[in-house]
């Protein structure tokens, strides 16, 4: 099978853009979505915010930090590999780099990947972990690689801020993050806006067939980012005229 071309979208808004590929693709478990937001903002609020990878399943939405995916038998590292052989599932993957937080918007670059080919280098290049490093409120405890850990407050330390695997070799890690950066930079470049119209276009579609109620104009389920109820006009027009080029008067005349 030919591989899709692949692009990188420079200086996007990094919540819209992955909302429309969400409501586009991600027919179930949107909810998803709304922790895959608190984890990126998350990471834009760090000094040094971590290369992001996202994927976009028929049911739910992935998002992990790349170093963690590439650390064998990582939670990461299992969820990423985990629909490799599924070839009926539509997978849409993207390396998020944050370049800052704007008038609070989260900006960066997306990079599109091919999900085949990105599961083919994590098992050929993935690092093993050498042990789990858990950081509280007032201190870090590490425990061995097999050790069960979970969120819960230490005693000691307080509340459990973050969990990560430390590598067994670091420099291993760096050098393969480092190579995956070289090949990302590789990709042509394109404006989203050119990837976007189209997928709006379809949910432009996939509305009318989206039941309202005729007397209050609320949607009577659930459709893409919006809950049952919401308002047909106010706040689903509103979406599609701020996102679409051309505003919802472009896309009634399509």
């Amino acid at each position: 099978m030919k591989k899709k071309k692949l692009f990188q979208y420079q200086d996007v808004d990094i919540i819209k853009a992955l909302e429309i590929i969400t409501a586009e693709n991600t027919k179930h478990y949107f909810s998803d979505f709304a922790i895959d937001q608190e984890t990126l903002r998350q990471n834009a609020e760090k000094d040094e915010p971590d290369i992001m990878l996202w994927m976009s399943r028929s049911c739910g939405t992935w998002c992990h930090r790349e170093k963690e995916v590439l650390l064998k038998y990582s939670f990461a590292y299992y969820t990423w590999l985990h629909y490799k052989d599924n070839r009926d599932e539509k997978i849409l993957s993207f390396a998020i780099e944050i370049t800052g937080i704007e008038e609070g918007i989260i900006k960066g670059n997306l990079y599109e990947l091919d999900y085949p080919s990105l599961c083919q280098a994590i098992e050929k290049c993935s690092v093993n972990a050498q042990y789990v490093k858990a950081t509280y409120e007032s201190g870090e405890r590490v425990y061995p690689i097999s050790y069960h850990i979970d969120a819960s407050p230490d005693r000691e330390y307080g509340k459990c801020l973050f969990i990560e695997l430390i590598p067994d070799d670091p420099e291993l890690l760096s050098f393969v993050l480092a190579e995956a950066k070289k090949q990302r930079e590789k990709i042509p470049k394109a404006d989203f806006q050119n990837k976007a119209d189209p997928l709006l276009q379809i949910l432009w579609k996939d509305l009318g067939d989206i039941p309202c109620d005729p007397d209050t104009e609320q949607l009577e389920s659930d459709f893409g980012p919006f809950q049952k109820g919401a308002d047909k006009y106010e706040d689903v027009w509103r979406w599609f005229d701020e996102r679409y080029s051309g505003g919802v008067a472009a896309l009634m005349g399509n």
